[in-house]
């Protein structure tokens, strides 16, 4: 977390560095902080799937269900590779029909 912060203070319109910050951030359980780094790299780069789809894991553990939904939704629609789509359906339809 600590290099992908100093990638930051150095070039702050690097997406990939939020990315991979809110990664680490994720594999800590640092729920909010991941979705706030996923978000920032969204921002930078809005047509970066994975970006949608780590955030819209975020947000199911912050039980924002439907903003996980929505993310996911927006990475199926980015990605091109139908196993990867094929995941985000599986991520929607399992989340659907245990919390809404």
């Amino acid at each position: 977390i600590k290099d992908f912060s100093r990638s930051i203070e150095i070039c702050p319109i690097f997406p990939a560095a939020y990315l991979h910050r809110g990664v680490a951030k994720y594999n800590i359980e640092d729920w909010r902080g991941s979705e706030e780094d996923f978000t920032m790299a969204i921002e930078l780069n809005p047509k970066d799937s994975e970006s949608y789809e780590n955030r819209g894991d975020s947000r199911l553990e912050l039980k924002n269900y439907k903003g996980a939904i929505d993310d996911w939704q927006k990475a199926m629609e980015l990605v091109d590779n139908l196993k990867e789509k094929t995941t985000i359906k599986s991520k929607i339809d399992e989340t659907k029909r245990t919390h809404l």
